[in-house]
This record gives C-alpha cells, structure tokens and sequence, in this order.
C-alpha cells in the first residue's frame, strides 16, 4: 500500500490521479475556508453536475484532516504553514527535513497589492500601507534561507496590471521575494495557460537576468512536470 500525505494550499477538485488507485492511503492537510469547511469545500466540485463522481467513490482510502495549528509534523518532516496574499483562504507551506528545507507558494501575490482590498474599510491609507508591509516582511521571515521555494510567478509585470486582486504573482516580484528572503533556488511555478512553452522560457530567462543583477547566487528555474530536486544532507566541517 502507498501512503501519500498532501497539504492542501487552496482548495482544489479531484483530477488527482493517485485517488482512483485503491491502494493507495491518502491523507489530505488544509484550513477550512470562508463560511465553509475544509470537506465541504473538497466535495463540492465533486458531485453533480461538476464532475461524475463523488468524494466517497474514489478508490483510494482518503483522510482529510483540518489543520488548527500553523505547525505540524509528517513523521519526521516538520511543516511550518503561513496564510498569503490570495482571494479566499490560501496557505503557504515550509517544509523542514534533516537535509534542508522547501517552501510551496503556489498562489500567491506580493501584499502591495492587497492594499485594494482593504479600501472599502475604514483605515486610512497609511495604515493599510502598514498592513500590506507587515505582512510582506512576515512572509520575508517565513521563507528566510529555504534552500528551494516553489513559487506562484504567472504573468508579465505587463500582464498582472490587468490581474491585480486575483490573488497571482509577477515574474519580477517573484524574483524580487526570492532575493528579500534569501533563497538558494527559486522555481517558478503557476504557468499561465496562455504561455506555451517558448514563452516560459523566455520568462525563465528574464527572471535569470534579475537575478544575476543583483549580485546575489540565486538559481532560478522553470518548475515542470517529473522534474526532481535532490536535498543533500548538510555535513558539518570540523
């Protein structure tokens, strides 16, 4: 029998293959949403006439469990959640092992522009700007030294004009998040649908350019399907 554990960063529907294997044992982490649990949200795309199955029907022997707490353990993984910058209720991860650590922000958008969202309240423009900095610099915090992080880099400085509030993230503030935070390895992650793959490149390209410019030694790269990263377990030199 597989045993698989997934942490949930937003809800999402069932095209997830392992889940029609019976033998497989999933066990699923998340938050509840806003105004809905976490089994709530899970099982609603899945019924009809969203999709032709229900949750209760997957082969696989699923477990979700609701995460109360920011801090969790996976056997001897520990995992560290943060809340971002997205519409809904949308965690972070960080992901703590004997040979490094990984933080997974597949949506995400830099806390500038969470400013919109505060307008129709009745804080004046400085403290929605404190806000949206207290914020930015507790995710800086969050993510510090991780030696990968996954990260939500969809649209153009260009295109996210036109996507402000949806709650996704620039290459350049990617890039720029990935340098405040000091991280070793930036994958780019959440490709636009629109980019194929000469796009993405070029994309990986120019966020390869900030990054040499600031004269700091972060690799970046383009994440892809089947690609793997190998921690290597750090030895300490007497």
């Amino acid at each position: 029998m597989a045993r698989l554990s997934c942490s949930m960063p937003a809800p999402a529907s069932g095209h997830f293959k392992p889940a029609y294997d019976s033998n497989n044992e999933i066990r699923i982490f998340g938050f509840d949403g806003t105004g809905a649990t976490l089994r709530d949200i899970l099982a609603e795309p899945m019924r009809a006439p969203f999709f032709p199955i229900t949750m209760r029907e997957l082969s696989a022997r699923m477990m979700i469990n609701k995460l109360s707490d920011m801090k969790f353990s996976l056997g001897k993984v520990q995992v560290h959640a943060a809340l971002v910058n997205h519409p809904g209720v949308c965690a972070g991860y960080r992901i703590f092992t004997s040979a490094g650590s990984v933080a997974f922000l597949p949506d995400y958008e830099p806390y500038e522009f969470f400013l919109h969202a505060l307008r129709g309240n009745r804080l004046s423009s400085e403290q929605r700007k404190e806000i949206a900095t207290d914020e930015q610099a507790g995710l800086v915090r969050f993510l510090h030294g991780s030696d990968i992080l996954i990260l939500d880099g969809q649209y153009t400085d260009e295109e996210h004009k036109n996507h402000i509030g949806w709650g996704h993230s620039s290459i350049s503030s990617a890039v720029s998040l990935a340098l405040e935070a000091e991280i070793q390895t930036l994958m780019l992650f959440h490709h636009d649908p629109h980019h194929d793959d000469e796009k993405v490149d070029a994309l990986l390209e120019s966020a390869r350019k900030l990054a040499a410019r600031s004269g700091k030694p972060l690799k970046v790269e383009a994440a892809q399907e089947g690609a793997e990263i190998l921690l290597e377990a750090k030895v300490a030199v007497a």
